[in-house]
């Protein structure tokens, strides 16, 4: 039998570890299989070093054959995000990228020397979604692609996936936009659909008391109250969402995708 589209791996990483599912794309696109390997964490190295092990290990454990094309999404743990002003200026990309790199340095200092940044693109007068990764472990997932002889087509955080697959949600969103990892909180305030601030905290099990705690202190800061909170919780689809007095919340995203109910794939509902 002639193969005339190339087996798909897409790949969650975590802090907890490496999830896959691996698929099958043709006229439409069929899971053949899914295996999730914990990270061995290792406080002397780098937080991604003992997920690029993990996915050594699922790489192997799967047998995934030549040629694969591999997209992997990276969860918070692994991203550090900034939100950069709007800028009076028209600026081309070069200049954007210049003055996203300058922003970090104002930051992190020389740190963020062996970071790559990329920007979520958006228009002349709006905000701009940015996120630096570590090159180091950027190599490194080129590395062990190439050494399982598999495609690597995509490395992309997270929360730009879940905006993009909210669009149809946020729109002209006057409000918060809510993502919910597994141990993570994004709170994005937005008006008019566009992104003005950017937010992240740690959350533990009971994540809707920390929402809570956290849509309280907006009041303080921005005079926030009776506004809608849209929360985008694929880690907690089967959780009810509460209700917060003075707030207007509720659940979005594919309600078709009932796949991902394994909290170690639900990051992977972007893609889909």
């Amino acid at each position: 039998m002639l193969l005339l589209w190339p087996n798909h791996l897409q790949v969650a990483l975590s802090a907890q570890g490496a999830a896959a599912i691996s698929l099958f794309v043709g006229s439409s696109k069929n899971k053949l299989k899914q295996q999730f390997m914990p990270a061995i964490q290792n406080l002397e190295a780098p937080n991604w070093h003992s997920v690029s092990t993990s996915l050594e290990a699922l790489l192997s454990a799967m047998q995934v054959k030549p040629n694969t094309q591999l997209t992997v999404v990276l969860n918070s743990d692994f991203i550090r995000y900034q939100l950069l002003p709007v800028q009076k200026i028209s600026m081309n990309s070069a200049e954007k990228q210049a003055y996203a790199v300058a922003a970090y340095k104002e930051i992190y200092g020389s740190e963020m020397d062996g970071w790559r940044i990329k920007l979520h693109e958006t228009g002349f007068s709006q905000g701009s979604i940015a996120a630096a990764v570590d090159e180091s472990f950027l190599d490194k997932l080129q590395q062990v692609s190439q050494q399982h002889q598999v495609q690597l087509v995509s490395v992309q955080p997270y929360l730009m996936g879940a905006y993009n697959s909210c669009k149809k949600w946020l729109g002209k969103l006057s409000g918060y936009f809510v993502v919910i990892e597994a141990n993570k909180l994004i709170l994005l305030n937005l008006q008019q659909g566009q992104c003005q601030n950017l937010r992240m905290s740690a959350v533990g099990d009971d994540w809707q008391q920390d929402l809570k705690q956290l849509l309280l202190r907006e009041i303080m800061l921005n005079d926030a109250a009776d506004q809608e909170v849209l929360v985008y919780a694929p880690v907690h689809k089967q959780v009810a969402i509460n209700k917060i007095e003075g707030w207007h919340v509720s659940r979005i995203g594919p309600t078709a995708k009932q796949t991902m109910t394994n909290t170690h794939f639900a990051m992977l509902e972007v893609l889909a």
